[in-house]
């Protein structure tokens, strides 16, 4: 079971942008449902950058990261949401009017391409979901807001 919180900061339209994340994996959920399970907990803390050319993966517990370089994959996502925009249903999550977007189950509620919340349903019965929590509209970019902190380690 994973359990946490993303914060998602980006510029230009999303194609410059920062994710941190704070994840709880508890495996002692898991020693519920499987018998012989050995629970435990533990957490991480992760940083993914993405800017124009490149993506850069950080552990922020350990202070190392990897780069790469961003490929892009041809695809405008503009017109594959239009062609899947005919069967769309519309919600207000957050008060923002957004369109719901079914890819095989796996429902999304994007507000002006943003995705604000996901839904996947598991076999067991159960729902896997995302939701933003908070939008700020004015958040003011830091200057050094998309840079690699100081002291990681690139691989």
């Amino acid at each position: 079971m994973f359990k946490g919180k993303k914060t998602l900061i980006f510029t230009d339209s999303g194609k410059i942008e920062k994710l941190v994340t704070e994840q709880v994996n508890d495996t002692l959920k898991m020693q519920e449902l499987i018998p012989g399970n050995m629970g435990r907990r533990s957490k991480g803390h992760m940083l993914q950058i993405q800017t124009k050319d490149s993506i850069f993966s950080v552990d922020l517990d350990l202070m190392v990261g990897s780069s790469r370089k961003r490929i892009g994959l041809g695809i405008d996502m503009s017109s594959l949401l239009a062609e899947q925009n005919k069967n769309t249903q519309q919600d207000t999550f957050l008060n923002r009017k957004c369109d719901i977007v079914d890819f095989n189950g796996l429902r999304m509620w994007y507000w002006k391409g943003i995705i604000l919340k996901k839904q996947l349903p598991e076999e067991s019965g159960g729902i896997v979901l995302e939701s933003a929590t908070s939008i700020d509209e004015n958040y003011a970019i830091k200057e050094d807001e998309f840079k690699v902190p100081a002291g990681v380690k690139m691989k």
